[in-house]
């Protein structure tokens, strides 16, 4: 059985990258960690800087600038810029912008210009940060363009986030909304599809928005001129109950990434031939696996075109390179230095402490659950 949650391994929602280098936030106890992208090998950094170094899930989102990383609460009360060279931190408390009690503040950071918007997760609002000076040029108030009268204040408002140009597209998980964020004015629109629950993904490929409608097969195309909707009818195995989970584009093909399920599909532009593009190592008769609603807790396309994935519940790193239809996995266990110094680091620290309240969040049964094995 394993368990994400330990000193071994290194789980994650984001990865910032540049050259050939990575850098995640942990997710079980507040550290940063580095990786080689060639090899995937991966070395602890330093721990980043919280009233309690040991709370569960206090940093995520994270992007590379100019030599520099940008970090964004989940939970926590500050915005963290890293200086990679000097190893320094500068703190930007959030406070008074964002209600801070609540988890999953940003799930995404968008740089355009010399501009960090950080995308809510189940914040109200969107920040837009100044990075030559790091003033915070404006808080964009979402929550009223998105929420329906059913909004379930313990699901993401946004789900995801794609930049083309000065406009950012946000498509909303809790309503049939496409939110879309002008980067020069800091204005925010919204266009509802009366056809759809809600959305899961989205991006943009030459003249057309592709968004994944959530828990179905649905891809919604969006064009000037009209918008569609196509089924993405793959393999039976590939199906899940909650649908798609993410769609990326290389040339002409599109790799479709499933919330449930093993197998990752590659597709023609036009939806209509279906291969299976890698399965992963996932057993999912483990019982966790059902409780737990997605696999993979960060996807993202780099830069370059490559993909990576991190598998939750199996501790793997995935890099995955479409245009040469290659991939490469990786376990995020901890050498043996950086585990020995880790351990006794935080334990000092009462790591036990991540094992308690979870503020709602669905993980009190899946914690309970596992302290129980």
């Amino acid at each position: 059985m394993n368990q994400w949650f330990d000193f071994e391994r290194v789980a994650f929602r984001d990865i910032a990258v540049h050259e050939n280098d990575g850098w995640v936030c942990n997710m079980c106890y507040s550290a940063l960690f580095h990786f080689d992208m060639s090899t995937l090998d991966m070395n602890f950094v330093t721990e980043l800087p919280a009233k309690n170094v040991t709370e569960y899930e206090l940093y995520g989102p994270i992007e590379y600038y100019e030599g520099k990383l940008i970090i964004a609460p989940i939970r926590g009360t500050d915005i963290l810029i890293y200086d990679i060279n000097t190893g320094s931190f500068r703190q930007i408390p959030v406070d008074k912008m964002v209600d801070v009690n609540c988890v999953n503040l940003f799930q995404k950071i968008i740089i355009c210009g010399t501009k960090a918007y950080f995308i809510p997760g189940r914040s109200h609002n969107i920040l837009c940060l100044n990075l030559e000076n790091y003033s915070m040029e404006s808080v964009i108030g979402i929550y009223d363009l998105v929420a329906d009268k059913g909004y379930d204040k313990i699901r993401w408002l946004i789900s995801d986030a794609y930049r083309d140009g000065n406009v950012i597209y946000m498509p909303s998980w809790q309503s049939n909304k496409i939110i879309t964020l002008d980067c020069v004015t800091d204005t925010v629109n919204a266009e509802t599809f009366g056809a759809f629950k809600a959305f899961s993904s989205c991006r943009k490929f030459r003249d057309a928005l592709y968004v994944t409608a959530r828990d179905t097969q649905d891809i919604l195309i969006i064009k000037k001129e009209n918008a569609t909707c196509v089924r993405v009818v793959g393999p039976e195995k590939f199906l899940s109950e909650r649908g798609i989970r993410s769609i990326f584009f290389s040339d002409e093909k599109a790799l479709i990434i499933p919330y449930k399920g093993n197998m990752i599909l590659e597709t023609d532009l036009y939806f209509e031939h279906f291969d299976e593009y890698m399965s992963l190592p996932i057993d999912y008769a483990d019982e966790i696996l059902r409780m737990y609603p997605d696999n993979f807790s960060c996807c993202k396309q780099l830069g370059d075109g490559r993909i990576v994935l991190y598998s939750l519940f199996e501790g793997r790193i995935a890099v995955l390179d479409m245009k040469n239809k290659t991939y490469n996995f990786k376990d995020t266990s901890l050498n043996e230095t950086d585990y020995a110094y880790v351990k006794k680091y935080f334990s000092d620290k009462k790591y036990e402490n991540i094992v308690r309240e979870t503020r709602g969040t669905g993980l009190n049964q899946f914690l309970e659950y596992i302290s129980n094995i």
